[in-house]
């Protein structure tokens, strides 16, 4: 294996099978070429037929693999052969730039990152942009799919959910992040979680006061998930205890349970549902606590 010591745009090599008088039929032939920029993480360049020198003097080699550009530290050639005890080959050179494109705008895709530019990793690289909200003690975020969005909780973030493939997802938490029995992440998905602490200010004291007074119009909000059958229910408990919430239909006549169980923290809290089992139209969520009752429309289109 070669560690080049940084990443490089790798391009076009000449290889030098093993050359000698004697023994050239020990060089390398069939062969596998890999390459990482982490040496953990690899992908496969390609598997090749190498000639073997004629162990002539003046062996000049050949041409070896073209890397079309790819971006690596590490490059792991590997002999596939058999036949021989001990196989090998004199050397590789491999046209390479340090990162051509350093510090040009790009877009890395994530939507939680602002001011994407080219790394000297020759990677789309942004300035994080999320941040922990501070608005609720307790995040529970159930156990159904989540696609998109950052989640935060001045304590704890807690979640069984299965995270979606091609989305972005961030948990941020002042103190603790749970993730419980069928926490999943599929292939493809991007998922990040930290611990950010929120400090508190005179500011930060107004702040909640305020927010405290706008808490009663978000006890129960319905929010669809674009281009998908998912819909979040969040729900503001304000006092420990159980918590109920069905759909029901216009008559107020429940059609499925969702919730039934209880909290033993106050919080905002989430419910992901898929609503492909339901007919199209419109229903009620009826949240239900010692404090009392709320309804919110939901609309399945």
């Amino acid at each position: 294996m070669y560690d080049f010591n940084q990443n490089f745009a790798m391009q076009e090599s000449q290889v030098w099978n093993y050359n000698a008088e004697i023994g050239y039929q020990q060089g390398f032939e069939q062969v596998a070429v890999d390459y990482s920029t982490d040496g953990v993480n690899w992908t496969t360049l390609g598997l090749y037929n190498w000639p073997l020198s004629d162990g002539a003097s003046e062996y000049s080699g050949f041409i070896g693999p073209d890397f079309n550009n790819a971006i690596a530290r590490y490059v792991l050639i590997t002999s596939l052969s058999t036949g021989q005890a001990c196989r090998g080959f004199g050397k590789i050179l491999i046209n390479a730039a340090i990162c051509a494109n350093l510090g040009v705008p790009c877009n890395d895709n994530n939507p939680f990152t602002d001011n994407d530019v080219v790394n000297e990793a020759c990677v789309c690289e942004g300035i994080n942009n999320a941040f922990n909200e501070c608005l609720t003690d307790t995040l529970s975020l159930g156990d159904t799919l989540i696609v998109a969005n950052f989640h935060s909780a001045i304590e704890l973030v807690e979640s069984s959910n299965t995270i979606g493939a091609n989305g972005y997802v961030m948990y941020i938490s002042g103190n603790q992040i749970d993730l419980k029995p069928g926490f999943e992440t599929v292939l493809g998905s991007n998922f990040e979680a930290f611990i950010e602490q929120c400090t508190t200010s005179a500011q930060d004291e107004e702040s909640e006061e305020i927010k405290s007074k706008s808490k009663p119009k978000d006890i129960l909000k319905v929010l669809p998930v674009p281009d998908s059958d998912t819909q979040i229910i969040e729900f503001f408990l304000e006092n420990p205890g159980q918590v109920k919430i069905d759909i029901v239909g216009k008559d107020n006549k429940k059609i499925i349970n969702l919730i039934d169980v209880e909290f033993l923290s106050n919080g905002i809290f989430q419910k992901h549902i898929r609503t492909f089992k339901l007919e199209l139209g419109v229903y009620n969520v009826l949240y239900t606590t010692k404090d009392g009752k709320e309804l919110e429309r939901l609309t399945v289109q």
